[in-house]
């Protein structure tokens, strides 16, 4: 039975989202700021500043929520309950922990970087809209976080004894015999 997975849900059980937002948001709001330059760089004018971007003389604020610090608890949160459900073992956990948390943090940067781009053209999403994007981007996160602590489809073993019924030719065509 793998027992890392569950010392990883007790763990994201404390009570540490305030903790990992006071200690780890503001590194994640740089890291994503820098990152959402880069990508917004060929079509506007950018600059940042901590974790302010200066888009097309637009100031953008990379704010707490937007650190991803949320994205994160929720994507080890899928990690260690996906893993459990398809009872991966510890090794093969541990093995694909990193690419959780590249996931959450590519998943992040793209956010942040479609919110940043329609502030700094000057079209900031409403409200709903917003939210909608976090939604929908974190949704796929978790489902690529899914898709990674699930086990590859191995193919069926072929039958050791022949299916009663059923003649197989050396070419490899089977005919069904009627009895």
């Amino acid at each position: 039975m793998a027992t890392l997975p569950v010392a990883g849900l007790a763990v994201l059980a404390l009570p540490l989202l305030s903790s990992l937002q006071f200690y780890a948001g503001y590194p994640l709001r740089v890291v994503t700021a820098e990152a959402s330059r880069w990508l917004l760089a060929p079509g506007f004018d950018v600059a940042r500043e901590g974790t302010s971007l200066m888009v097309d003389g637009r100031l953008v604020i990379v704010d707490a929520p937007c650190s991803g610090v949320q994205m994160v608890w929720l994507g080890y949160f899928t990690a260690c309950a996906v893993a459990l459900w398809a009872r991966r073992s510890d090794r093969a956990f541990l093995r694909r922990l990193p690419m959780v948390g590249l996931l959450v943090l590519a998943g992040n940067i793209v956010r942040n970087s479609v919110l940043i781009a329609f502030e700094g053209a000057g079209h900031p999403l409403a409200a709903w809209a917003h939210n909608a994007l976090g939604l929908v981007v974190l949704a796929v996160v978790c489902a690529a976080i899914a898709r990674l602590m699930v086990p590859e489809r191995v193919a069926p073993e072929p039958a050791e004894q022949p299916i009663p019924g059923l003649i197989t030719t050396q070419g490899g065509r089977h005919v069904d015999t009627v009895l």
